[in-house]
């Protein structure tokens, strides 16, 4: 984690007791966090805090009991509201209550959280005791919290009100989602509190409908286990999606395996299609735990706008679990999901290999396999002149073709040239 610190003074003098003060500090850009504690001659004086963001709206208010708070887009202190921490001119509010005849020199030490590109461990698609889950959403949180995730969305089935309470903690981030929920298809809608206007649709055109709503009010709208006997999507892929769960923890490796090869024909038709997975937890059984899949996010911090976006552009990839393999081309220069020049060289870093492994190059006419190495295995290879390139790491062995892969990357896509 990268810090920058801030010290800021301010002398109040004994005619100002009892006033509210204003102490301006500046912000700068790519904070994950702010943090600030405050030091005085406490036996003599007594100096509350407050906090007001560059737009002028007043963050929170503690008294002087409160020796430091902390800020973030979300999560914040007792008394304080989780805000982005935006670049711009900040102002401390100064409670000066009570001053000493001689003054008093109240010192601010504000820390910035830097942001740095990271791997966030979650689950996009899991269920509470809303729906058909066991669990209330603070006991899911806290099996999360315990499995040391870094995300997870709340994704009851057509149903809002598990978005209506914030349980992000410093270490989770809690984004609001929801399943809608029809007898021939599901769709999570990831990242605001209330995607639906309405949950029935009879028709092709009412399922447009709410799918193009849930997109304008701002969620990722994604086809869920597509290819599930039981409850697949029976209503066509010519409508408005962002994103396709390619694998579901809680259907067989045939149903995700046939979803995996469509994908990959969408892909050499030229269709770009980020994929995520989700575990589709209800309940702890034998094989059935949060982020099982596990989707890695790669972002500037996890904040919920920085873990949308990242979803959004695809820059991500999938494990079978939250232990498993990472993934990283060219020291994070290139990104899952991004567009690289064709013939351009990278490499690829796989750590948390085994021998028994191997990774595979899958692309517009590639397809290599490259045994993988103890520990850390790494591949150079250059992008093809046209197309994508994907990655994926398997267990060796002919019969490891019917089951999925250990990790599943989204692609890389050729830049397209101008010219013709």
């Amino acid at each position: 984690m990268i810090e920058q610190t801030q010290i800021v003074e301010r002398f109040v003098a004994p005619e100002e007791e009892g006033f509210y003060l204003r102490v301006p500090f500046q912000v700068p850009e790519g904070v994950e966090r702010i943090r600030i504690s405050y030091t005085y001659r406490k036996n003599e004086n007594i100096i509350d805090i407050g906090l007001c963001s560059p737009e002028g709206k007043v963050i929170g208010w503690a008294g002087s009991n409160r020796d430091e708070l902390a800020v973030s887009e979300a999560v914040a202190s007792p008394g304080f509201t989780p805000s982005p921490p935006a670049a711009g001119q900040w102002q401390i509010l100064l409670g000066a209550y009570h001053v000493a005849k001689k003054g008093c020199t109240v010192q601010y030490h504000i820390v910035f959280e830097k942001k740095e590109l990271r791997i966030f461990k979650g689950d996009t698609h899991t269920h509470t005791n809303g729906s058909d889950g066991v669990f209330t959403p603070k006991e899911l949180t806290q099996i999360a919290g315990r499995m040391r995730l870094d995300y997870l969305f709340l994704t009851d089935h057509n149903n809002e009100v598990q978005n209506e309470t914030p349980y992000s903690t410093d270490t989770l981030t809690v984004l609001p989602g929801t399943e809608w929920t029809h007898y021939r298809g599901h769709a999570g809608m990831l990242g605001i509190r209330h995607p639906l206007r309405d949950i029935i649709a009879n028709s092709g055109e009412e399922v447009r409908e709410i799918l193009q709503i849930a997109q304008e009010r701002g969620a990722l709208v994604c086809l869920n286990h597509p290819f599930c006997p039981f409850c697949g999507w029976k209503f066509g892929f010519d409508l408005p999606y962002d994103l396709m769960e390619v694998w579901n923890g809680g259907i067989g490796a045939e149903a995700n395996l046939k979803c995996l090869h469509w994908w990959d024909e969408e892909l050499r038709k030229g269709k770009r299609i980020p994929v995520i997975g989700g575990s589709d937890f209800h309940r702890l059984e034998p094989g059935r735990i949060p982020a099982f899949p596990c989707t890695n996010v790669i972002a500037p911090s996890k904040a919920p706008s920085d873990l949308i976006q990242a979803i959004r552009k695809g820059h991500s990839f999938i494990t079978a679990e939250v232990e498993g393999p990472e993934m990283v081309i060219d020291g994070h220069q290139v990104l899952p999901g991004m567009e690289v020049a064709p013939f351009r060289k990278i490499q690829v870093e796989f750590s948390g290999t085994t021998p028994g492994m191997e990774a595979l190059l899958i692309g517009s006419g590639v397809r290599e396999s490259v045994p993988c190495a103890a520990g850390v295995t790494r591949m150079e290879t250059e992008m093809p002149d046209h197309g994508y390139l994907r990655f994926e790491l398997r267990e060796k062995g002919e019969e490891q073709k019917d089951r999925m892969p250990l990790l599943i990357s989204n692609p890389l896509y050729v830049e397209e040239s101008d010219l013709l």
